[in-house]
């Protein structure tokens, strides 16, 4: 049954999160390209869109937020160091914060579909759909 509710899911979320991603890609796109830009003259980890690329995707993993933050404080002027940081923590917030919990959400509102879809009728599921309306409406 487990094995069946996670293929229902998938199912059920592969077409959203495959549009969801064709969305956000520009402004991953915009992000990889100002960071090289900004910072391929100063930072190796930075030096061409590839690497941009696998450092953002590194930050956004948490791989190395530490170690990316503290190079760029570390070896770069006082006012560039503000740029840097901006470019760091919007990337952070709309990436980590924001994106990543839309991307949670899809797959969610796909488990619930599969749960309906496997179980029925469900009272847990009208009561959280009954939520969802609610905040809805709120």
């Amino acid at each position: 049954a487990e094995f069946y509710m996670l293929i229902l899911t998938v199912k059920a979320s592969v077409g959203r999160v495959f549009k969801f991603i064709i969305t956000v890609s520009p402004l991953y796109f915009a992000y990889t390209v100002l960071g090289v830009a900004m910072f391929s003259d100063n930072f190796e980890m930075f030096g061409d869109f590839f690497r941009t690329s696998r450092t953002l995707f590194s930050l956004l993993n948490g791989d190395s937020v530490y170690a990316i933050f503290t190079t760029i404080q570390e070896n770069s002027s006082p006012s560039y160091r503000f740029f840097a940081q901006f470019y760091l923590y919007t990337f952070c917030l709309a990436f980590i914060v924001i994106i990543l919990n839309v991307f949670i959400f899809i797959i969610e509102s796909g488990y619930d579909a599969a749960n309906e879809t496997v179980y029925g009728d469900n009272i847990a599921l009208r009561v959280t759909l009954s939520h969802r309306r609610l905040d809805a409406i709120l």
